[in-house]
């Protein structure tokens, strides 16, 4: 943990996180007391933000890019492989040492979003080895993954039967804010 007390703001911290996202042993490593502490500071920076625009589809998806490059990984944007149908794009694919996390980007969270999540869940769980799949979303969506509801109840469905985690994002004037949230810790 950071000296400001906020979990997962350093750094290290984070491209530690990435590491461990493979290792089962690593993240049973995080207390809960961390990952809710972890959660707190994530709503709490929700709560600061100032009423917005929801950030737009390549907005969100270049800044998790970048988060990911700063962490040591390749990312190829749009990307389509041959073993997955030619329609079916990732907005992200991310790899580093035989490892693979792909990104799916929704600006706005909503029902109409399900059934894509679906397939490419289906995707990634039967051709990419290795792999962890994410939705990348602005902040302000926060309550629409985490209050309850018929979407929340869908979303963590999807959590707990396949893995899926979130990565939240927001810009300002200052510069970009990336929160990586494993489904490991929603589900602890």
């Amino acid at each position: 943990m950071t000296e400001n007390n906020e979990p997962f703001s350093s750094y290290e911290e984070n491209k530690q996180l990435l590491d461990a996202l493979f290792s089962e042993e690593k993240m049973r490593n995080y207390s809960k007391k961390e990952i809710r502490k972890y959660f707190d500071s994530i709503a709490t920076r929700y709560q600061e933000i100032e009423q917005r625009y929801l950030r737009t589809h390549s907005t969100i998806q270049n800044i998790v890019a970048d988060y990911l490059v700063s962490m040591g990984w390749n990312v190829q944007f749009e990307t389509a492989f041959a073993d997955f149908d030619y329609n079916l794009r990732f907005d992200i694919m991310a790899k580093r040492n035989g490892k693979t996390i792909v990104v799916e980007v929704k600006p706005e969270i909503n029902r109409e979003i399900l059934g894509q999540l679906l397939e490419y869940i289906f995707s990634i769980e039967k051709k990419v080895r290795h792999g962890k799949f994410f939705l990348a979303t602005d902040i302000l969506n926060l309550p629409f993954i985490f209050k309850n509801g018929v979407l929340s109840e869908i979303l963590i469905d999807f959590v707990s039967k396949h893995k899926m985690g979130f990565i939240l994002v927001d810009s300002t004037k200052e510069g970009t804010e990336t929160w990586l949230v494993p489904s490991e810790f929603i589900l602890a």
